[in-house]
């Protein structure tokens, strides 16, 4: 899947392989991502809010991936809701009020490949 939007190059040094990823600033998720997204959020580092890049991944470790969705969609019902994830979120960034968005799913997953 990131294969195809990217231009992905393996270096090997001291015996370790290393990827430079050169991001596709045309692609369908980098739009949807300065669209939604780049307001608040970096690719690889927090900002007004926590980088995207293992976004998905953090919700799965920590709550679920159906409530990562959820949070896109309408964090303040899912905090209200008593999800201890999303309260954390709210608390760890608290300058950073996610707005609802109405993204399927597929845009979602697109946005995240930057």
């Amino acid at each position: 899947f990131l294969w195809n939007i990217c231009d992905c190059e393996e270096e090997e040094q001291d015996g370790l392989i290393s990827q430079t990823v050169t991001r596709d600033e045309n692609s369908e998720g980098a739009l949807l991502f300065k669209t939604h997204c780049s307001s608040c959020h970096l690719p690889d580092s927090d900002a007004t809010g926590p980088a995207l890049s293992g976004a998905k991944e953090r919700w799965a470790q920590n709550a679920s991936e159906e409530d990562f969705y959820s949070w896109i969609e309408n964090s303040e019902k899912l905090a209200r809701d008593g999800n201890l994830y999303a309260i954390e979120l709210k608390k760890e960034y608290p300058n950073g009020e996610m707005p609802a968005f109405n993204l399927s799913r597929d845009e979602i997953d697109l946005s995240l490949i930057i």
